[in-house]
């Protein structure tokens, strides 16, 4: 199969090489994170009996027919519970170890109130801002509840498990 692709930053086609490479860590990216993390949330549930039997008898209350094919959808408008736990797994224990770097334009910038000068990079410790005691109440803590309501609905804006801005992973959904 052949694949016109183009750069766009210096408007070139993509090597053969580049489209592989960027294809194999679309492939591995995607799934081994997904795996992973739903891992880990099983190993959360293991440790935490209570949260697991919320989440069980959330789903069981809305989808009793177990014969019946539960569609994405529907699934993510009625298990609030089962969503906070995902999120909660996401933020205690991000699959995405250290840090992330950025360049800093090639003019500077001003990141709140710190001058980056042109041309640094920067990191993001997702585990530290994830756990940061001003964002997080109990932040060692597995509270899935944290994501409920509408103050809970706000918290997952603060998640950096996928990074933030244009760089955001696009397997975040």
């Amino acid at each position: 199969m052949y694949l016109n692709s183009v750069n766009f930053t210096n408007d070139k086609k993509l090597t053969e090489d580049e489209i592989v490479a960027e294809s194999s860590v679309m492939l591995l990216a995607g799934t081994d994170t997904t795996s992973v993390t739903m891992t880990m949330l099983l190993h959360m549930y293991t440790l935490y009996p209570g949260v697991y039997k919320q989440a069980v008898e959330e789903v069981r209350s809305y989808f009793p027919d177990r014969s019946k094919l539960i569609k994405l959808a529907e699934a993510k408008e009625k298990l609030s519970y089962v969503l906070a736990t995902f999120y909660e797994c996401m933020r205690l224990a991000p699959i995405v170890g250290g840090h992330t770097y950025r360049d800093s334009s090639s003019a500077g910038v001003e990141l709140s109130g710190f001058n980056i000068p042109k041309d640094i990079q920067m990191g993001l410790f997702i585990e530290g801002a994830n756990k940061d005691t001003t964002l997080w109440k109990s932040p060692e803590s597995f509270l899935p509840e944290r994501f409920l309501g509408t103050e809970g609905q706000a918290l997952k804006k603060e998640i950096v498990t996928f990074s933030h801005g244009v760089r955001i992973c696009i397997g975040r959904k």
